[in-house]
């Protein structure tokens, strides 16, 4: 890097650094661009640090302006453009988030589901939602995300591997994911195939990105008592793993698209939540 080009780096940081009065940006400096998943040796840039990369109508929706993608400085009498690099830590320095919503559902020690949303009934009740096959049975005692639940009758048809939980002690807050509160249901109509999208790994609380494959598609997944054939189902990347079934797939809008059914041909099966919370009588929190 020539004196001129840190020169002009340096004077681009200067103005970055009132990004840091932003409840939303966790850190500035100079840096190396990522871009596509890969870094960029020799691009260096003002790195913006945020906990989650929003969609811009949710910066809207918050009351926050997204960080322009270039600065100008005047550099020798000339003007000059820096780019300017948003990159997201998934919640890494902030640690654990509030909110239940892609926690952990516990039973004998072990994780063995992820919770995919908190919902109401018409009745104003509070319950979460889970997968069927994680439920297994009414009357099972669950831990969702660290509170105690007892599941309901697990509801299982050709569109429908669900279960909804009673939680007596559920927190204010519970039906957020990582601090922010679900935008409503996307309809798969709305979804693009190689979009990227989101679940977040129950083990770990890591927010995993994923790219949408095929949508609409009908496939047949084995059951304690035999086979189902489950029908118009999101999928995406297989990167989900065990204990992670019921995993909320998420646009970075935060509208909650699908909940995991299972994954195999390297590929990961969601069951659409425009299907799945009208046929079950609740909407989101």
């Amino acid at each position: 890097m020539t004196a001129l080009e840190w020169h002009t780096l340096e004077l681009a940081l200067r103005q970055a650094r009132r990004w840091l009065r932003r409840a939303d940006v966790l850190a500035v400096g100079i840096g190396q661009r990522h871009e596509h998943g890969r870094w960029q040796p020799g691009r260096p840039c003002i790195v913006v640090k945020v906990a989650w990369k929003l969609a811009e109508d949710r910066l809207r929706a918050t009351r926050r302006r997204p960080v322009p993608p270039w600065i100008a400085v005047d550099v020798r009498g000339r003007r000059r453009r820096v780019r300017v690099d948003v990159q997201e830590t998934r919640g890494q320095m902030s640690g654990w988030l509030h909110g239940l919503v892609g926690s952990g559902i516990g039973h004998d020690n072990v994780t063995i589901g992820s919770v995919s949303a908190i919902v109401r009934t018409s009745g104003g009740t509070r319950l979460a939602l889970i997968s069927g096959h994680v439920g297994n049975t009414a009357g099972r005692a669950l831990s969702i995300g660290g509170v105690a639940g007892v599941t309901r009758a697990p509801v299982f048809t050709s569109r429908m591997d669900h279960c909804l939980v009673d939680v007596p002690a559920l927190p204010d807050g519970a039906e957020c994911l990582d601090d922010h509160a679900l935008a409503g249901v996307a309809p798969v109509a709305s979804l693009g195939v190689d979009r990227v999208l989101y679940f977040n790994r129950a083990a770990t609380g890591q927010r995993v990105p994923v790219v949408l494959r095929h949508i609409k598609m009908d496939a047949s997944f084995d059951y304690p008592d035999g086979a189902r054939e489950l029908k118009g189902m999101v999928v995406t990347d297989g990167l989900t793993v065990k204990g992670d079934s019921g995993a909320l797939l998420y646009d970075n809008a935060f509208r909650a698209i699908g909940t995991l059914v299972g994954s195999f041909g390297g590929e990961s099966y969601f069951l659409p939540c425009e299907t799945a919370l009208p046929t079950l009588g609740v909407t989101l929190c």
